[in-house]
């Protein structure tokens, strides 16, 4: 059996699995145990929506993989320490979901469970690539959670990460890790039309923290392949640059306009995102904000991706270049530090 339909039987079965049966069952039970997002100040929908879609993500991804694993006897201890984190952020999620957990206290959790999984899955225990992967683990489970403020943002890039991971582990040699990608990738794109404005249903802190969680995990062990060595640093950071710009651009929003470094105080969420600032100032409504940032994802992924197999100083030219089509993009989108935050 070619290892191309492997792939894509993988995507094809957590695909249908997340559409048919896992995105609508956990839909009935959001509704039954109360996981609803109400309309608020913090929140652009005008109706009640279920949010514990990352549920039905995860059951697919996990009886997809389950069923790979078990038919080809493939195994790597690190998927486990990343399933049981990511088991233990659901948990957390559903329960911030239902009854709601202090800002301060989820960034405590989740460092302590970034720092832990950094120590399990890495072999070369120095302290800067401890706390360099425990930083970048609790950046994007963030940054996941920041960016999942729009109907199909934050999933549909998901998708597109997943797919540049994908892509990097094939180059890379490691099939079994590209197959835990590409089943990622089904679940979500099952899951996205359930997503789609108007939603339907919402990742949940369920869903944007799990998938922050997968894909900051995947990235390490591709870095942790590589000794760490300085493009596969880079081409992670551009596959994710949407979420990672988004979180930095915040955190240096709020530090400006609050005056404050204050944890408590820059975890008070607000509407002053990227993609708030886009639908307030422009004419654009979500699908068209949505759609272009799928663009701007996948220009970066491609662009690190090929960032991947470049000398290191033709890379790292590259990769400022990178930086500033960022700025460029956000000033021609008309992104700014504003001058009062609408919170």
């Amino acid at each position: 059996m070619s290892e191309a339909f492997i792939y894509l039987s993988a995507f094809i079965v957590s695909l249908f699995i997340s559409l048919g049966i896992s995105t609508p069952v956990s839909i009935w039970i959001a509704s039954r145990i109360g996981a609803i997002d109400h309309p608020g100040d913090l929140t652009i929908h005008e109706y009640p929506i279920p949010r514990l879609g990352g549920l039905g993500i995860f059951i697919s991804w996990i009886i997809t993989i389950s069923i790979f694993m078990i038919i080809f006897s493939i195994y790597d201890p690190r998927i486990l320490i990343i399933l049981l984190g990511i088991l233990f952020i659901i948990i957390i999620g559903i329960i911030d979901d239902i009854r709601g957990i202090k800002q301060t206290r989820k960034f405590i959790i989740y460092f302590l469970l970034s720092l832990t999984i950094s120590w399990l899955i890495i072999d070369i225990k120095s302290w800067w690539i401890l706390a360099s992967a425990s930083i970048f683990i609790v950046g994007m489970i963030n940054a996941y959670n920041f960016i999942d403020g729009m109907d199909g943002l934050a999933s549909g890039l998901a998708i597109i990460n997943y797919f540049a991971l994908f892509i990097l582990f094939i180059f890379d040699g490691s099939l079994l890790l590209a197959f835990i990608s590409i089943s990622y990738a089904g679940a979500c794109s099952g899951f996205l039309p359930y997503n789609w404005h108007r939603a339907r249903i919402f990742l949940g802190d369920v869903g944007s923290l799990s998938i922050g969680l997968s894909i900051a995990g995947l990235s390490v062990i591709f870095l942790e392949n590589g000794s760490w060595d300085f493009n596969r640093a880079i081409a992670v950071l551009f596959i994710a640059a949407i979420p990672i710009g988004d979180l930095i651009f915040t955190f240096v929003r709020r530090i400006i306009c609050r005056k404050t470094i204050n944890p408590r105080r820059l975890f008070l969420g607000d509407r002053s995102h990227y993609y708030d600032q886009m639908y307030s100032i422009s004419t654009m409504n979500t699908k068209k904000i949505v759609i272009i940032s799928y663009i701007v994802c996948v220009v970066f992924a491609m662009l690190g991706i090929t960032l991947f197999f470049l000398e290191e100083v033709l890379s790292a030219c590259l990769g400022i270049a990178g930086i500033f089509l960022i700025i460029m993009i956000g000033r021609c989108l008309k992104i700014k530090i504003p001058k009062a935050e609408r919170v």
